[in-house]
């Protein structure tokens, strides 16, 4: 890793989601057929706080069933959760009957 040091961070995990697929737009694709995906044990060895300035801010990107993971990430890599940045939730229409 490089020797710089960062005051922010963003990380995108590349959570593995098992056997799950993606919605129902993506005809059922699995989430590797889009990106590589790393197990949670490999996720929380990464080595972040080597990265990480004295006074650095995480931004950890995280779908909700992958919360308690995150945090413990969180803590692994030597920050503290303080509040929750940015949220992004996708709708979608729901299927029509036939009226």
């Amino acid at each position: 890793m490089p020797n710089k040091k960062y005051q922010i961070i963003y990380a995108v995990q590349p959570w593995s989601f098992g056997n799950c697929k993606l919605n129902t737009s993506t005809s059922g694709k699995e989430i590797t057929n889009h990106y590589s995906v790393m197990s949670d044990i490999d996720i929380l060895n990464l080595s972040i706080q080597n990265l990480a300035d004295d006074n650095c801010l995480l931004f950890l990107w995280v779908v909700y069933n992958k919360l308690p993971l995150a945090l413990e990430c969180i803590n692994k890599f030597c920050f503290k959760y303080s509040t929750t940045a940015f949220e992004s939730l996708t709708l979608h229409e729901a299927p029509t009957t036939g009226r």
